[in-house]
Parts: C-alpha cells; structure tokens; sequence
C-alpha cells in the first residue's frame, strides 16, 4: 500500500459548473491521505474508499446532490458530480436569502441583491429542509399556472395556506394539507371560464382552500 505507482495522484471532475474543479481535485487528494503510525502516510489507491469519499465530499459541499467515485488503476480517481439546482430561494431578511433545490434542500446562502429573477422567492415559516409536500405544492402550482396559463409565480408565503403572488398582481390561497391537484382543477375550470386575463386585472385574490368552490374578488 506504499508503493509509488499507486499513490493516488490524478483526480478528474466532471459535471461541475460553479463548483471549482481544482478545489474539488484537491480536496480529494487530500481525503484519500492516511496517516499511519510513526507519522507514515499513504494515498493508496487500494485504501481509497470510494463511499467515503463521496459522503465526505457532500458534507463539505452542500451544492452537491450526488457524486459518483471510480477508481482508475494505477494512480487515478474520477469524481462524477451532479450539481443541485436551484428552483427557488428562501428569504428570511432583505439581505440574505438560501437557495433551495426542488427537494426543499437549502444549499447555499447569497446576497438577496444576487438571487436570479426566475427564481420563485420564498417567505413565511420554513424549516430546514422544506417539507416534500410543501415543495410538491409549490411546483404543482407553479407549473399548473405556468404551463396552462402562462401566469408566472413570484413569490410564495409559507405556512396554511399557501400564499402564491402572481405576476398579474393577484394572490392565489391553496390549501397543501388537501388535494392539491382537484384544487388545480378547480382553478383551471375558473379562470377558463369566469376569469380570462382581462377579466382577471380587476382581482385581487383568489381561495383554493373551500371545498365547495373556487372564490374570488
């Protein structure tokens, strides 16, 4: 496990964007080192444990979903990374917000100044992470307005209900304890048949969480 030819030397990164390739290389290198008794230290790549060093690699960079370690004899390691995606961003101040991946993972703080505009901005209660259902919620929603309506989502309140803030100006109230997708039926059913887009200019609201019917004013 001492011989030259086999000390880990080379690391290899695919897949990442944001995440610098040289400090990920360099970082592996450095959690393939063992250190034995009297101060001798190995980088065999027969020590190298391949789960260790993913795991090892997630904890010290949130940004990373997954990543896949192969061995590549004598001397070499290649990392495959998949990087998480931001689908909104969690702002509990004015200054700083967390991105958040579709999965309700916070993994990276930034300046509010900074968050991307096609990023839904989230408020209200959360915890880390975000629950699946809330973040189903959300996306079922986003999508159901994005996609039928082309009505985009800009802002959405945590808690019960669901607050969304609409770029036409108006709210959306939906309840994530109940069927989220009948709710999303009962939208599309009221704003293809009362509220087209001129008609809904002049609103302010709309509530979901109602069994009986859809509400507006």
């Amino acid at each position: 496990m001492f011989f030259p030819t086999f000390q880990v030397s080379s690391v290899t990164v695919q897949g990442t964007s944001t995440i610098l390739q040289k400090e990920l290389e360099d970082f592996a290198i450095n959690t393939v080192r063992r250190t034995f008794i009297a101060g001798i230290a190995s980088s065999s790549i027969f020590l190298t444990g391949s789960e260790k060093i993913a795991h090892t690699l997630k904890k010290e960079y949130p940004g990373i979903e997954s990543v896949e370690v192969k061995k590549k004899l004598p001397n070499a390691l290649e990392l495959q990374v998949v990087q998480r995606k931001a689908f909104a961003a969690l702002c509990k101040s004015t200054t700083k917000c967390s991105l958040v991946d579709r999965s309700g993972f916070m993994f990276e703080t930034v300046q509010a100044n900074d968050v991307p505009e096609d990023l839904i901005i989230l408020g209200g209660k959360a915890e880390a992470p975000i629950d699946t259902k809330i973040m189903d919620a959300v996306a079922l929603v986003t999508s159901a307005l994005s996609d039928g309506f082309q009505i985009k989502v800009k802002k959405v309140s945590l808690g019960n209900p669901l607050v969304f803030t609409t770029n036409e100006g108006w709210q959306l109230y939906v309840d994530p304890k109940t069927d989220v997708k009948m709710q999303m039926t009962k939208l599309s059913a009221l704003l293809t048949k009362e509220l087209p887009k001129e008609q809904r200019r002049k609103i302010h609201y709309i509530y979901l969480q109602y069994k009986d019917k859809a509400y507006f004013k």
